[in-house]
């Protein structure tokens, strides 16, 4: 992976619960936007060559899950792979702290659209499911909406079954996430908006030490947060040993 790759995101992050009772949050987001990280001809990853961070794509969610996809979108829409790009936004590893990451997202693009989306999901308990989404090979325009089963607990207030609509916009970069519960209410809606771009010398530094500080505050605020629903007597689900759905 060339350092030209590597780009500089700050958005913001909006969360806001709207059903049995309302909560919300607004919380700055610091964080990598890592484009053309994988080549598809043999489909490995590019070299990483920062200094600061790195990721660890050796992982099962990686080789089980995400490289079989990218296979099958590609060999099932034909697509050429001097055409195809792997984006990635995701807060990475610091040295040899390992990032936490609720969700990351991989972008897959084509001539330059966005034709499929991988949403990786971490939750506190370290399990993991990632939500593949696609238009049919299709450019995945503002305006549409996919859907995908709720599969992984990710929060102690909310069920882990339900379902999910995503959103993609790409300039500017804007991601919407609608969350339902089982009875098919509108409980939870989330958003990310922001903005990359490079950065170097000093101004590359500073943004780099804002995402280090960005990191550590990650598990601190889902527990804030945790407690804030508690005091409000949000509804609690035990995770039970398993936060996948059967």
């Amino acid at each position: 992976m060339n350092k030209s790759n590597l780009y500089i995101f700050l958005g913001k992050v909006f969360h806001k619960r709207v059903f049995p009772k309302n909560h919300e949050f607004l919380y700055s987001y610091k964080s990598l936007y890592s484009k053309n990280i994988l080549s598809f001809s043999n489909y490995s990853f590019y070299k990483q060559k920062d200094v600061f961070f790195n990721y660890d794509f050796n992982t099962k969610q990686v080789n089980e899950g995400i490289i079989p996809w990218l296979k099958k979108i590609k060999t099932d829409f034909s697509l050429n792979d001097e055409f195809l790009e792997l984006n990635l936004l995701k807060t990475p590893n610091i040295f040899l702290k390992k990032a936490f990451n609720p969700v990351c997202f991989w972008f897959v693009n084509y001539k330059d659209k966005t034709i499929g989306v991988i949403a990786e999901v971490t939750n506190t308990f370290k399990e993991q499911h990632s939500y593949y989404l696609s238009n049919q090979g299709n450019p995945i325009t503002k305006d549409l909406w996919l859907e995908d089963d709720k599969k992984l607990y990710v929060s102690p207030f909310a069920d882990k079954i339900g379902r999910y609509k995503f959103n993609f916009n790409q300039d500017p970069l804007a991601i919407k996430i609608n969350e339902y519960d089982p009875q098919e209410n509108l409980e939870i809606i989330t958003s990310l908006y922001g903005e990359y771009s490079q950065a170097s010398g000093f101004m590359k530094f500073l943004m780099y030490m804002s995402i280090i500080y960005n990191s550590t505050k990650v598990i601190p605020r889902i527990h804030i947060q945790a407690l804030y629903l508690w005091i409000k007597k949000f509804k609690f689900y035990s995770h039970n040993g398993n936060g996948h759905v059967k």
